[in-house]
């Protein structure tokens, strides 16, 4: 899990909650939002695939600035995609 406040792209009073879960409880994030404490509000949700990295949900051990891109793209650039990922 990680806990990402004063991340790029986010207002001072966002939070960006990342979850690793196994793939076969697709609903987990929905039965996160119940938990939130009283004032919090879940602005969107999203579930992610990874690709070539990371490989385990292990925590972070390096400190650091983590920057996350979200973009799309074609279907059939993909595997081009996280091949030329996997190398950088």
């Amino acid at each position: 899990m990680g806990r990402l406040s004063g991340h790029f792209g986010l207002h001072l009073r966002e939070i960006l909650l990342v979850l690793s879960f196994p793939a076969r409880r697709p609903s987990l994030p929905e039965a996160f939002i119940g938990l939130l404490p009283t004032g919090f509000e879940a602005i969107d949700t999203m579930v992610l695939r990874a690709t070539s990295r990371p490989d385990s949900a292990s925590p972070l051990e390096r400190t650091g600035l983590y920057v996350h891109r979200l973009f799309e793209t074609d279907d059939r650039a993909v595997e081009e995609i996280v091949s030329l990922s996997t190398e950088a």
